[in-house]
């Protein structure tokens, strides 16, 4: 019984495996996240990233605009907030992924070292046969005073929620 909850287990994670990339590759267009895998064109995508950065020293909110470009396949508008959570909502050109949805949090922890804590709360990706629910969360190891500020990429966990149960995945640090 145990092999075939395990197994159960191993097929979900693979059936998230193309979701697990647009998410991802989504995330892309923000300055503190790099991702060589794209199933989305972000290269493109215009973002403020001194406000970014500021943000960070500052704790200054600001509103972000994204626009559709030829190597920008996302658009939204929203409000970037730091250590409150924010709704988001981002537009895909994809035809088969019409937009990812969630309240984006943004904080630093201060430990040994400071570190960029990002998560996506009550996220959700909506595709043309689907909405996949789910829950992000990524940390960074950060020297906001450098150039760059992000010095290690800690990696991550998604956690899909499907038929009432949570599936998790570790996200490889980028390098």
């Amino acid at each position: 019984m145990k092999f075939i909850h395990f197994f159960i287990i191993i097929l979900s994670l693979r059936t998230f495996a193309n979701e697990t990339n647009t998410i991802t590759s989504a995330l892309s267009i923000f300055p503190f996240y790099k991702n060589s895998s794209k199933t989305i064109k972000t290269s493109g995508c215009k973002i403020q990233d001194s406000k970014w950065l500021s943000l960070l020293l500052t704790q200054e909110p600001f509103v972000e605009e994204i626009k559709y470009s030829k190597e920008c396949d996302i658009e939204g508008r929203f409000k970037v907030l730091f250590n409150k959570p924010f709704p988001i909502k981002l537009n895909f050109r994809d035809k088969n992924t019409k937009n990812l949805q969630a309240n984006m949090f943004i904080n630093i922890e201060f430990r040994d070292k400071p570190y960029l804590i990002l998560k996506l709360i009550n996220a959700k990706l909506v595709t043309i046969k689907e909405t996949l629910s789910f829950y992000y969360e990524h940390e960074f190891q950060i020297d906001p005073f450098s150039d760059p500020p992000i010095k290690e990429d800690r990696g991550g966990k998604i956690t899909f929620i499907k038929d009432g149960k949570k599936i998790s995945k570790k996200i490889a640090p980028n390098k």
